[in-house]
């Protein structure tokens, strides 16, 4: 026992850890690793694996159907575009990073760990990082896998490689956009609750009402004339924004109601909505995780 400037330090027989110290890199990426992992459930309880695999189940089996009629049926193109495909399923995309973004912020709040988290070397910018590169990593492959089921199936029906590598390769750009951008719609929502169905309930509402309003308010602009601003409605709805930009700025086809804008001065106001997203996004839950570290 020792005594400096007044206090007493006990040595209570702990053994001391001489081994190397791994520092903020090694726990960022351990943190995105595991936001990874739990987002399809992997390591976790079987409970937390049903939802996901059903889930990733359901968006996988069309393409594998259509992988079928490709070869068996002899077609000579892709009953679906690869993008289109993304738009088509996005119902099951958003209910996919409805129940994960909370699996991975709100339980921390619940559990109250965050004090854990947030002592040395990791910061509240390093922890909302590694969450959203998790999540964003886990949906990517999400959107990635069915489609490149797709690509599989028309190779081997023969269709033009060249022609079918291109669409899909800038369908997969579309998805990682649009993976980074449900994923911190989820997340922003996430953090300000510790229950999983209400952030459930307010991630499905940002993903899929903006859908319904978006086709509303376009319907209601076109009746009136206004065709070119109901093209710009899509931009209330995550999935027709970025269906949008492929539009605009890939020349990709829309697989969006209302069509989307197709030029480029349009792509480029696209491009700054989703950034403006992006941005509200990031001041959200740098804000909230501001105020929990105060509180930890």
């Amino acid at each position: 026992m020792a005594k400096e400037n007044g206090g007493v330090i006990h040595d209570i027989g702990f053994r001391h850890y001489d081994g190397p110290r791994m520092g903020r890199p090694f726990v960022v990426r351990s943190l995105v690793a595991d936001t990874l992992r739990g987002t399809f459930g992997i390591g976790r309880p079987g409970r937390e694996k049903v939802t996901p695999w059903i889930l990733f189940g359901i968006m996988m089996f069309p393409a594998f159907v259509m992988l079928i009629i490709l070869i068996v049926g002899q077609q000579d193109e892709l009953p679906t575009q690869y993008n289109q495909y993304l738009i088509d399923l996005q119902f099951v995309s958003a209910l996919f990073v409805a129940s994960r973004a909370p699996y991975a912020l709100s339980r921390d709040l619940r559990d109250g760990v965050m004090p854990l988290y947030l002592s040395r070397p990791m910061t509240t910018r390093d922890y909302v990082a590694a969450r959203f590169l998790g999540l964003t990593s886990g949906t990517t492959i999400f959107l990635v896998a069915p489609i490149t089921l797709l690509l599989i199936g028309a190779l081997l029906a023969e269709l033009p490689a060249g022609e079918q590598l291109v669409h899909f390769l800038l369908a997969v750009v579309l998805a990682v956009i649009l993976a980074i951008l449900i994923s911190a719609i989820g997340l922003a929502i996430a953090c300000f609750t510790e229950r999983r169905g209400i952030a459930m309930a307010g991630i499905v509402a940002a993903l899929l009402l903006t859908n319904g309003l978006s086709g509303v308010f376009g319907q209601i602009l076109d009746s009136r004339g206004e065709t070119d601003l109901a093209s710009y409605m899509v931009a209330f709805n995550p999935f027709g924004l970025v269906d949008g930009i492929g539009a605009s700025l890939m020349g990709l086809t829309s697989g969006n109601d209302p069509r989307p804008p197709t030029t480029m001065i349009a792509g480029v106001i696209l491009v700054a909505i989703y950034l403006g997203i992006l941005a509200v996004c990031a001041l959200l839950l740098g804000r909230r995780y501001r105020k929990v570290a105060a509180g930890a």
